[in-house]
């Protein structure tokens, strides 16, 4: 799914020769949106994890746990990326 992506996203990269493929675990929540959160369980944690496009997104959401953790503003609210969503479904 991923090289599918790229391939409509990227110029070029469907016409790349493929001379092997692996497959792997990609890591990504039930949602689709990855956890982003400073506080889950203990003081000075910070989860950052559940990232499909990690690449694309790594940036961003180190800058948001930053944020956080020096008491700026974040870019985007953090509560729809906090791991307590996940305790509140059925």
């Amino acid at each position: 799914m991923a090289a599918a992506v790229m391939a409509q996203n990227i110029s070029g990269f469907a016409e790349l020769p493929l001379l092997r493929s692996w497959a792997g675990i990609v890591g990504q929540t039930d949602d689709g949106l990855p956890v982003i959160d400073t506080r889950p369980c203990f003081d000075g944690l910070a989860i950052n994890a559940g990232h499909f496009f990690g690449n694309l997104v790594g940036a961003l959401s180190g800058k948001m746990i930053a944020d956080a953790f020096t008491n700026r503003a974040p870019v985007f609210p953090m509560d729809s990326f906090s791991l307590a969503r996940f305790a509140t479904r059925d």
